[in-house]
Formats: C-alpha cells, sequence, structure tokens
C-alpha cells in the first residue's frame, strides 16, 4: 500500500457537536498483526447500530464480525 497503517477505522460521530465521538482501528491483517502490527482493515459493508448500546460491523478482510460500544468505541467481541 501507498499509504501507512492502520488502513482500516470505525468511526462515531457527534451529530450535535459536528466532531469524532471516537475512533477505533476495525480490523486486522493476521499475518501482519502476528509481526505486531496493528493494521485495521478495509471493510465491504456498514454497521448496525442497537437501542441497547451496541454497534454491529462485519465485512473486514478479516472475516471477523464485531460488537462495540456505541459510547466508547471499545471491542465488546
Amino acid at each position: 500500500p501507498g499509504i501507512k497503517p492502520p488502513w482500516g477505522y470505525m468511526t462515531a460521530i457527534d451529530c450535535d457537536k459536528g466532531e469524532f465521538a471516537w475512533r477505533v482501528v476495525n480490523g486486522e491483517i493476521p499475518e501482519l498483526k502476528a509481526k505486531g502490527l496493528n493494521t485495521g482493515s478495509n471493510s465491504h459493508g456498514g454497521s448496525i447500530c442497537t437501542a441497547g448500546g451496541l454497534v454491529f460491523h462485519a465485512g473486514t478482510f478479516d472475516k471477523k464480525i464485531r460488537a462495540y460500544d456505541s459510547d466508547s468505541g471499545k471491542v465488546l467481541w
């Protein structure tokens, strides 16, 4: 790639303030993670938010689905 990693983020926007509420690296490339690089991953899809405070996202090249805390961006699983 022509740019340094990370190559993928999950971002939440605070619509009242017009700024990022949080931004975290999303996904990984397993071969590079094994070498200690936190690269993120491109994504092929959107996310879905729940009334229970979770944000689900899949479609990363690592073929995983993740659940994020909607307030902090912490990966819960």
